[in-house]
């Protein structure tokens, strides 16, 4: 399954990107969004909000603990910044 991460988008258009993608079928995000995950290792954290209002609020979450490919830890401006 792909999902889309929007926290690895800069905070300032993260929101009006999350708005952007209610309702939505056949989008494309930014390549630096899509990760791939295991349904199996996904649990029963992957819960769509029923309100369409609150994409816009958990675009904005802090989840800001990144790391390269190394698994070294990296700041989020480097991460927003990235390609």
């Amino acid at each position: 399954m792909l999902g889309g991460n929007l926290h690895y988008l800069n905070p300032s258009y993260r929101g009006g990107i999350a708005q952007g993608l209610v309702n939505k079928v056949g989008v494309i995000l930014p390549k630096k969004t899509l990760h791939r995950y295991f349904i199996a290792n996904m649990g029963d954290a992957f819960i769509i909000p029923p309100d369409p209002e609150e994409y816009k609020n958990i675009a904005q979450l802090v989840t800001e603990n990144f790391s390269d490919k190394y698994g070294q830890k990296m700041s989020p401006e480097t991460a927003w910044d990235s390609i």
